[in-house]
C-alpha cells in the first residue's frame, strides 16, 4: 500500500490528476487504518477521499464502505448510519454484492451496537454466507471474526472458543486481525454496556 502511495504521490499527468488525487487520499486512508493511527486522523483522511472521489460513483462507492466502517469502529454510530444510507443508494444505483455483503456486515455491527444481538447477528450471518458464496475466504472470516466478539461481549457460551479459534485460522492463513477491532473494542464494550442498563438510550 505504501508503494502504491509513493507512486501516486509522483504521478503528474495532468489529464487524471483529480483523480490521482483522489486515489492517493483513499490510500492514505487505508494506510492510517491499517496502522490503527488515532482515531481522528483516520476519520480526517476517509473524509477528504469521500469528497474527491465523489466524481466518480464506483470508486466513491467503495471508499464509503471503508469510512462507514471506520465511523462504526471510532464510535460514531450516527454517523455511520447516514454514511451506511448514502451507500445503500449507491449500491441501488451501481450494484456491487461485495459493496452488499460489506453493508450488511456494517448494519449488522450497528444493530449489535444498538443492542439487539440476536438480528445484528443474523445480519453478519447474512453477510458470511454472500462472502462464502463468492469464495471470499479472507472477508468471510473476517466477519466470522466480528461476530465472534460480539459474541464473547454478549456473554454467549460459545464466544470465547469460536473468537480463539478463528484468531488462529487468521494467523494459520496470514491475515491480521481487523484493525478496526482492535480500535473499536473500547467503543463497542462501552455502548454495549450503556444499552443493556438503559434499553431507552
Amino acid at each position: 500500500m505504501k508503494r502504491l502511495l509513493g507512486k501516486l504521490e509522483v504521478w503528474e499527468v495532468p489529464s487524471i490528476r483529480p483523480l490521482v488525487q483522489a486515489y492517493r487520499s483513499y490510500c492514505e486512508a487505508l494506510v492510517a487504518l491499517l496502522e490503527a493511527a488515532a482515531p481522528h486522523t483516520i476519520l480526517e483522511a476517509f473524509a477528504r477521499a469521500e469528497a474527491e472521489s465523489a466524481r466518480w460513483p464506483f470508486f466513491h462507492r467503495d471508499v464509503l464502505v471503508f469510512r462507514t466502517s471506520a465511523l462504526v469502529a471510532t464510535g460514531n454510530l450516527e454517523e455511520a448510519r447516514l454514511s451506511l444510507r448514502h451507500m445503500a443508494r449507491l449500491l441501488d444505483l451501481f450494484p456491487s454484492p461485495w459493496g452488499a455483503a460489506h453493508a450488511l456486515r456494517i448494519e449488522g455491527m450497528l444493530t449489535c451496537f444498538a443492542g439487539d444481538w440476536p438480528h445484528g447477528r443474523k445480519l453478519l450471518e447474512a453477510a458470511i454466507s454472500t462472502f462464502d458464496v463468492a469464495l471470499d475466504m479472507p472477508d468471510a472470516l473476517l466477519v466470522k471474526y466480528t461476530r465472534a466478539k460480539f459474541a464473547c461481549v454478549y456473554e454467549e457460551p460459545w464466544g470465547p472458543a469460536e473468537f480463539e479459534a478463528l484468531t488462529a485460522e487468521l494467523e494459520r492463513t496470514g491475515i491480521r486481525p481487523p484493525t478496526l477491532a482492535k480500535i473499536g473494542e473500547t467503543s463497542l464494550r462501552h455502548k454495549v454496556a450503556r444499552q443493556q442498563n438503559d434499553p431507552t438510550e
